[in-house]
């Protein structure tokens, strides 16, 4: 099980893979409903320990931090928790920089997708047009994928962004055409 996973990482010590797992395994037990650990600051009820995010090696590993970020935002995706998801995005987006140099490789592709997706989540609800800049970065380089990696991969996230930008630019049947082709496209 899970549980048993991270107990044995704890006792031998694994603890950049456990730092890394946590916020993985606090949204997966919210996703299939079998936690309300999400009202929550700390883990105890699930690992049998006190532990909370932000302390100890996930406060100094940049790795652990975005992978943290990324769950949390990830969470508020997709509960439509806009909070969450503003503070947890700009922290991700500030720890990754998100400039050409730190991301040039087809491999960080899921990072700046997700991402993309959050940050025009969050810049339409909160007309926060600085995370809607953010989300059309992220739309540019996953287009620079289609045809520089691989259209069959990339040509649908680059439509779902595409539409992203265009609901929030208030373009609706435009929006609609471009979720009809990401769709189409998968």
């Amino acid at each position: 099980s899970m549980k048993e996973t991270m107990k044995q990482m704890i006792f031998y010590k694994n603890l950049v893979l456990l730092a890394l797992l946590r916020p993985i395994c606090r949204l997966s037990l919210r996703l299939t409903g079998q936690s309300d650990v999400h009202q929550r600051d700390d883990l105890t009820n699930i690992f049998g320990e006190t532990y909370k995010e932000g302390e100890g090696i996930s406060s100094k590993l940049p790795l652990v931090m975005l992978t943290e970020c990324f769950a949390k935002f990830s969470e508020g995706l997709i509960f439509r928790e806009v909070d969450k998801a503003r503070d947890s995005i700009q922290q991700y987006l500030s720890i990754q920089g998100l400039t050409t140099a730190n991301m040039n490789n087809s491999g960080d592709f899921f990072r700046i997708f997700y991402a993309g997706l959050a940050s025009f989540y969050v810049g339409r609800e909160l007309d926060d047009r600085l995370l809607i800049t953010r989300g059309n970065w992220c739309k540019d380089w996953i287009e620079k994928l289609v045809v520089s990696a691989s259209t069959w991969n990339f040509q649908n996230k680059a439509y779902l962004l595409q539409a992203e930008e265009q609901f929030c630019s208030r373009n609706f049947e435009m929006a609609e055409t471009l979720y009809d082709a990401a769709i189409s496209s998968s």
